[in-house]
């Protein structure tokens, strides 16, 4: 009986092919399904994929992703505010896993939710998928600085340098490579007091000034710095508001910058040990006193270097 109710509510076609009737039948069952999934904000993958990411971040703070899959896809990609850059995969145990760590800028973000995209390649499919972060305003202290007006306002001349330097700067800042060389903690470049905290609202000579993107450091007159990492040396130079700068790349878009040396102790193409001295402190460019400037580019996007220094070292990094 079961056989001859299924025969007697199939149409057969010419020459007796039920098929068009059948994928009709299927079609109308998949149909909600398939109108849920156009109407969700993030593309499904066709495979079993994890992402493990902080659902709210302060405004400036580092932070990673960290996607696992349990079979070995051909690429993935991330993109993070406009940049877009591969995350190698690596076998551990049963799943392959990949994190990169990203951020946003103080001055160049501001809060809301951001989008994430995901982009993976098995097979000759591609899939993506989209998370949202929430980006969290935080309240920045204001600091007062008097110099003199030779180093507030600059000439034309001055001007025209400071842009040539900034493009050097921004090529070196967009480095990437594949591998990682860093790994937690990082160094305190030097073992002073931080004087400036990142985020803190500048003003000079009662001006408002970009925030501060990165860490001062009080420190002696030559004292060395070691690098708080390893890694490459991009970039090295004496630049008009920085001072005798280094730049080195430690991997996946993450760049320490140094600034206000008073001597440079390292070459620009130089592989350097975590810990290794590469420069002395001093006072040159826009510097009322010997210290330091410590800041961290990830991504071309100065973050907070203080959670990536001690032991805590954002504590989810793998």
């Amino acid at each position: 009986m079961q056989k001859q109710f299924c025969k007697s509510r199939v149409k057969r076609g010419k020459n007796g092919n039920s098929q068009p009737y059948v994928q009709l039948f299927f079609l109308l069952l998949l149909l909600p399904g398939i109108l849920s999934f156009a109407n969700s904000s993030s593309i499904k993958t066709t495979f079993p994929l994890h992402i493990k990411i902080p659902d709210k971040v302060p405004i400036g703070e580092p932070f990673t992703v960290e996607v696992t899959s349990r079979i070995n896809l051909d690429a993935v990609q991330i993109t993070w505010l406009g940049k877009t850059v591969p995350l190698p995969l690596r076998k551990t145990g049963q799943e392959y896993m990949g994190s990169l760590l990203l951020g946003t800028d103080v001055k160049k973000q501001e809060p809301g939710k951001k989008a994430l995209a995901i982009r993976t390649l098995h097979s000759g499919t591609q899939s993506s998928k989209i998370v949202y972060i929430g980006i969290q305003s935080k309240h920045f202290p204001v600091q007062r600085l008097e110099l003199p007006p030779s180093q507030v306002s600059i000439s034309d001349s001055a001007l025209k340098r400071h842009r040539r330097e900034k493009k050097r700067i921004s090529k070196a800042l967009d480095t990437y490579s594949r591998n990682r060389s860093w790994d937690c903690p990082f160094l305190s470049p030097v073992p002073g007091k931080i004087t400036s905290i990142y985020g803190i609202k500048r003003f000079l000579n009662d001006k408002p000034r970009s925030p501060h993107r990165g860490l001062d450091f009080s420190a002696d007159y030559r004292r060395p710095i070691q690098a708080t990492n390893k890694g490459k040396v991009i970039l090295t130079g004496n630049h008009l508001f920085a001072g005798k700068s280094v730049y080195i790349h430690h991997g996946q878009g993450v760049v320490s910058m140094y600034f206000h040396l008073s001597e440079i102790k390292t070459k620009q193409g130089q592989v350097v040990k975590k810990g290794q001295t590469i420069g002395l402190c001093g006072d040159t460019g826009r510097s009322t006193a010997s210290h330091l400037h410590f800041g961290l580019s990830v991504l071309g996007k100065s973050v907070n270097p203080e959670p990536l220094l001690g032991s805590r070292c954002l504590e989810n990094i793998d």
